[in-house]
């Protein structure tokens, strides 16, 4: 979801050649193509609104080239830019960025899941099945010291409830995670079969003791390939693979004692 520009959500092709994103007026349905001027990527797969740096008010967005399915990488880029001002935009717009590029801890692995704290980004890998007896490794959370070109740290395994056996991608690849993002001093997490809430021991914890916070699975609609995931004031956000709607989960549908208070909110024309 967009900081600067209330209402707004930012979407990804996760395909080879992606060039930008594309910002959805979920209002009124209208849409500026954001090209990000140099970017062609590989394997575009996170996408995550921030802090463009510490101490700053100014937000960022932040674009992951970080599928790496066959392991035949040994970096990943992630771009950032300035979140621009859409209002009045036309229906396309060049926009300048910055990209890093980083390496990984030990073995090239895959990821679909970008967060960034306070412009440092992090990945959620998304590790292959082992085999059909073993299962699937957990997640591990990267993380960057900061947006600049160097190498990845592993920050640990990170606990996901196991699945509940009705999805059917999960039954072929795995308990893994597809998306998520940080917002409000919490994380978001999207598996095949779950969505997970992760809330710190304390408030401000930093990103990296990821591993010690209190998981929640929250009550969401059950899609066949669920890709991507966000919140805001208004509920869950949510897309699935193949799916040409996106999907509001409105926090008044959820049984959570939460401090996020509803806004004016769209109401849609789908289930909710």
């Amino acid at each position: 979801m967009s900081v600067r520009n209330p209402g707004v959500v930012y979407v990804l092709d996760d395909g080879p050649g992606s060039t930008g994103v594309l910002a959805i007026d979920v209002a009124d349905d209208s849409a500026t193509r954001l090209t990000v001027d140099g970017l062609d990527g590989r394997d575009t797969e996170g996408l995550a609104v921030g802090a463009c740096g510490r101490r700053t008010e100014r937000t960022c967005l932040y674009i992951g080239d970080i599928g790496n399915n066959q392991g035949a990488w040994s970096s990943v880029d992630v771009w950032r830019l300035r979140e621009p001002d859409l209002a009045g935009a036309p229906a396309r717009r060049t926009v300048e960025g910055d990209v890093a590029t980083y390496t990984y801890p030990d073995e090239a692995v895959n990821a679909e899941t970008l967060l960034v704290d306070e412009g440092r980004p992090h990945l959620v890998t998304k590790p292959p099945r082992r085999s059909s007896d073993a299962g699937t490794a957990p997640p591990r959370l990267l993380g960057a010291r900061r947006f600049a070109d160097g190498r990845l740290r592993d920050l640990g395994a990170i606990d996901l409830p196991a699945p509940d056996g009705v999805g059917i991608a999960a039954a072929v690849v795995g308990n893994v995670v597809t998306g998520g993002e940080m917002a409000g001093g919490r994380v978001i997490l999207r598996t095949y079969d779950h969505v997970l809430i992760y809330t710190p021991p304390q408030p401000g914890a930093p990103l990296r003791t990821l591993r010690r916070w209190t998981p929640r699975e929250v009550d969401t609609p059950r899609m066949t390939q669920g890709e991507a995931v966000t919140m805001d004031g208004c509920g869950i956000w949510l897309v699935s693979e193949q799916v040409d709607s996106i999907w509001l989960v409105p926090w008044r549908s959820q049984t959570l004692e939460d401090d996020l208070q509803e806004e004016a909110c769209p109401i849609g024309s789908a289930h909710s």
